[in-house]
């Protein structure tokens, strides 16, 4: 995003001619109100783009994609397999394969889960950094577009103010 291209107002006018002061008020008028509509788009995406609130989402999302369930299964179904394999006289081969195929494809599920979850957690990252970098952005582009405003605004008064004199 570049700063605003704002076209500078140089109106070739008779300062002493109130109908030419009154035209180069209008011209800057409107480009107040132009200025200022920019002004409300930065500050809509200041509002929309907040690193904070992408924060908050990412940590609400990580909080419920969580494996905690997935460990304490894991925990719960080793505890199995270790009473199983010292459990008394069962030692027959098929029964210890079938637990140990078991443990395998749940590990391999965890190494899956714990995956996802770090690709998902390395997506909010990057979305967070640019997020902080539209927001700073438009606050420096909401910055100038407000010394914008308070200039032309301030030739406004100083013109009307002419024209004031002029009509007294």
């Amino acid at each position: 995003m570049n700063p605003p291209r704002i076209p500078p107002v140089n109106v070739e006018i008779d300062e002493l001619n109130w109908f030419d002061i009154q035209r180069k008020i209008n011209i800057i008028n409107a480009q107040v109100n132009f200025l200022r509509r920019m002004l409300r788009d930065r500050e809509e995406i200041l509002q929309c783009n907040s690193p904070e609130r992408t924060e908050r989402a990412m940590r609400a999302f990580a909080l419920t994609r969580r494996p905690e369930g997935d460990l304490l299964q894991a925990k719960s179904r080793v505890r199995f397999l270790l009473m199983a394999l010292i459990g008394p006289g069962d030692f027959d081969r098929p029964r210890m394969q079938e637990l140990l195929g078991i443990a395998e494809r749940h590990l391999d599920l965890l190494h899956d889960e714990e995956h996802a979850y770090n690709e998902m957690m390395n997506r909010y990252l990057i979305q967070m950094e640019m997020d902080q970098m539209l927001h700073d952005e438009a606050r420096h582009q909401a910055n100038m577009l407000r010394g914008y405003i308070t200039q032309l605004v301030g030739e406004v008064q100083r013109l009307q103010r002419t024209r004031q004199a002029i009509a007294a």
